[in-house]
């Protein structure tokens, strides 16, 4: 997920684009802190049986806080899929989403016992993740990228991820960039509608104010993760797309053909977290006080 950030075009003349900031990222958040000291890895767990489809209290629309949830028996979490966050392989939920899930479940049952709750993950796609949750879809939508727009929207738990970076990553016998300049009249594939697709519309705006050619970018498919667009451009099928940090350093090994320059960022300083409705305070404490003592890595 791509948040609209302040992107700063290296040039000879100090373009006046550099100056201008973005103006979709909020300021971080006050419990945006780095973890304290001895908090719990989230383990990576076999998978989970993917039981959201068959569950009527999955399917229909309800809103309301932690009580309500309580009595309902369930709390609904959806991520947008991928091989890193959630995928489906002979009927099992995989990813790290999964693994947070499972250990929030955990969490959950710790604090309300002897009362017990189910938490269940069913994927959506990027662009539904907030409609759904706002409209009682869903009570958590989890990995969202926090923009000011979205702050609006919806209230984000503390964030398992700061400092986020996107990069362009380019495939075999394609040259990494050498800076955001560099961009101009290079292929970059996205996904429609995405927050990377909104990062290279930013960065063609910018490059226009510096008389620089725009990207050529390509829509790939919606249903295309970040990690199928790697595996393209890997394998020659495309010359570069846009990754977050995090996802490219995890898959890197994978996907050996691929190259980015590190110091070229196209954008920086994300938070990627867990976001429920604004009617649900209850909900968000425990979800920041589970991220102040569980930590998601890759």
């Amino acid at each position: 997920m791509r948040a609209a950030r302040i992107v700063c075009i290296a040039s000879l003349a100090m373009a006046p684009a550099c100056a201008v900031p973005e103006p979709a990222r909020p300021l971080p958040a006050a419990n945006a802190t780095p973890p304290s000291p001895g908090i719990v890895d989230i383990p990576r767990v076999a998978g989970r049986p993917d039981a959201s489809g068959g569950d009527m209290r999955t399917l229909e629309p309800f809103t309301g806080d932690l009580d309500v949830l309580v009595e309902r028996g369930v709390v609904r979490v959806i991520a947008a899929p991928g091989r890193t966050h959630l995928e489906t392989v002979d009927g099992l939920l995989l990813g790290r989403t999964v693994d947070a899930a499972d250990a929030f479940e955990r969490f959950l049952n710790q604090r309300l016992a002897p009362r017990s709750i189910s938490v269940v993950v069913s994927a959506a796609s990027e662009t539904a993740l907030v409609p759904d949750l706002i409209a009682g879809q869903a009570d958590i939508a989890a990995n969202l990228l926090r923009t000011f727009e979205r702050d609006d929207k919806v209230a984000f738990a503390r964030p398992w991820r700061t400092g986020v970076r996107e990069f362009v990553v380019t495939g075999p016998g394609v040259p990494p960039l050498v800076s955001l300049e560099d961009v101009g009249g290079r292929t970059i594939h996205v996904r429609p509608n995405s927050d990377h697709h909104a990062s290279a519309r930013r960065l063609n705006e910018q490059l226009k104010t510096i008389d620089r050619p725009p990207a050529n970018i390509v829509l790939a498919a919606e249903s295309q993760s970040d990690e199928d667009l790697l595996e393209l451009v890997n394998g020659g099928g495309a010359p570069a797309t846009l990754v977050d940090d995090y996802i490219y350093d995890h898959w890197r090994p994978t996907f050996t053909k691929t190259a980015v320059n590190r110091d070229v960022a196209v954008s920086q300083d994300g938070e990627i977290g867990w976001a429920v409705r604004k009617d649900a305070p209850k909900l968000l404490d425990l979800l920041n006080e589970f991220f102040t003592t569980h930590r998601l890595t890759f």
